[in-house]
């Protein structure tokens, strides 16, 4: 039940039996994160893997070459360090490896800020209910609305139905 997912720190250094179909039909990355060390003894990244990687039309950045499958120069960089930045609200974010920065669109749009730490309390700036942080009302509040406290907001009730 994990859902769409747009960046994928691929399991197991791209072992021959992890990311499965199943797996990859459930989250579908856009871009996947091979942890891999050069001439490892394991064979890492394996051809399997990486084929059901293409399959689903995911890019995938390596750290280093590895021991295993050759590169696919559609699909596969070998990257060094990779940086994967995004900012709140944005509906796009970066990969950058060396001096390099490539971008990609977040599917489904923006990604919303989580709640800090300290935020017990959360509300919208146009209602006049709060909910507890963790009421499922919560995530539809837009991002360019969504407040949050660590008491609860003067001048406005609690929402009925939030958990106690």
């Amino acid at each position: 039940m994990v859902g769409h997912i747009n960046v994928y720190q691929v399991h197991h250094h791209c072992s021959k039996y992890s990311t499965n179909d199943n797996w990859l039909n459930d989250t579908q990355p856009q871009i996947g994160i091979v942890s891999v060390g050069d001439g490892n003894r394991y064979g890492h990244p394996t051809a399997e893997c990486l084929e059901r990687l293409h399959q689903h039309n995911v890019k995938t950045y390596w750290t280093e070459t590895g021991n295993g499958f050759d590169l696919d120069p559609e699909f596969d960089v070998v990257a060094g360090n990779i940086i994967v930045e995004v900012a709140p609200n944005a509906t796009s974010y970066t990969v950058r490896h060396g001096s390099v920065v490539e971008s990609y669109p977040i599917a489904g749009g923006s990604v919303t800020p989580p709640l800090g730490p300290a935020a017990q309390y959360a509300w919208s700036k146009k209602s006049k209910v709060y909910h507890f942080a963790n009421c499922k009302y919560v995530e539809n509040i837009s991002p360019e609305n969504l407040q949050t406290g660590s008491t609860p907001p003067a001048g406005k009730i609690l929402h009925k139905d939030c958990p106690k």
